[in-house]
């Protein structure tokens, strides 16, 4: 349900890229408490453009489900910003042979 939820809030958009130019992509995520919760109840996942200054993806997902490169549908030429929870060798390794850079700080 938050998914499509989400799916309708933040319409996906793709501002034009220039053939053979990378595209940036800063991706992170965080936790969603409820009045009264004891610990996180959700957890939302973002993609953001900062050149086109858009949401490309935004996931929503369960306390279970952790930050993964392999969430987001990204193409070759991207260039993935992305914090440490990021740095897991088999998405890393996933993410590079479909063509994308990372940088995990």
């Amino acid at each position: 349900m938050g998914e499509g939820l989400l799916a309708n809030c933040c319409p996906p958009a793709r501002a034009p890229r220039a053939a053979g130019s990378w595209q940036l992509v800063i991706c992170d995520g965080s936790q969603i408490s409820g009045p009264g919760a004891q610990g996180t109840d959700y957890r939302w996942h973002v993609a953001y453009d900062p050149v086109a200054q858009q949401i490309r993806e935004l996931h929503l997902s369960d306390v279970h489900t952790g930050e993964s490169l392999t969430r987001y549908q990204l193409g070759p030429g991207t260039v993935v910003l992305g914090d440490r929870n990021f740095a897991k060798a088999s998405a890393l390794i996933a993410t590079r042979t479909q063509g994308r850079t990372w940088w995990c700080a």
